[in-house]
């Protein structure tokens, strides 16, 4: 359950919404409403997250830990695979 509530944090969103960006990035544009439901409130109740809902949100945390420089939105972007992950500075090439 950590991990749900982590990822809603570092993307200033509700846990609601983790799982339901997982469940969209898992099954694509599939309306998937009632089963996210169904799973928030088993998530609420204790169950643990499903796989594809853990994944993601294990993804949000190692984006953030990696580059904590582009603020929620950006991470958003990093990891809907929106925007490329910047290089550090010491691995630019410079001709």
């Amino acid at each position: 359950m950590f991990c749900i509530g982590q990822a809603a944090n570092i993307l200033e969103i509700s846990e609601y919404e983790v799982l339901r960006r997982a469940y969209t990035e898992q099954f694509g544009g599939l309306d998937g409403a009632a089963v996210v439901e169904h799973v928030f409130a088993a998530y609420l109740a204790g169950s643990e997250a499903p796989f594809w809902a853990r994944r993601y949100a294990w993804r949000v945390i190692r984006e953030f830990e990696d580059h904590r420089h582009v603020g929620p939105v950006g991470l958003v972007m990093l990891v809907a695979g929106l925007l490329p992950a910047p290089f550090p500075e010491e691995c630019s090439l410079r001709l």
